[in-house]
């Protein structure tokens, strides 16, 4: 199930909700509104011409990891 990110229209706290579907009805954590915004997810993009780093999750460092043929790739 996909996790679908919200900003109350009335208390303007964020959160998140995991969910069947976009359509399904969602409700603020905080105070309980059904009046709910959608936001934008973000989503991880890939441009270049090498594949995506098998372990890229691996690395500590936020967004810093070297990807080689070798078991431990994060050069940090």
């Amino acid at each position: 199930m996909p996790i679908f990110e919200y900003k109350c229209d009335f208390c303007n706290s964020e959160f998140e909700l995991l969910q069947r579907k976009a359509e399904d009805k969602a409700e603020c954590s905080e105070c309980g509104s059904e009046s709910v915004t959608r936001k934008l997810a973000a989503f991880a993009a890939h441009a270049g011409g090498k594949p995506d780093c098998a372990n890229r999750n691996i690395c500590p460092a936020a967004g810093g990891h070297c990807c080689s043929s070798s078991s431990a790739c994060c050069s940090h």
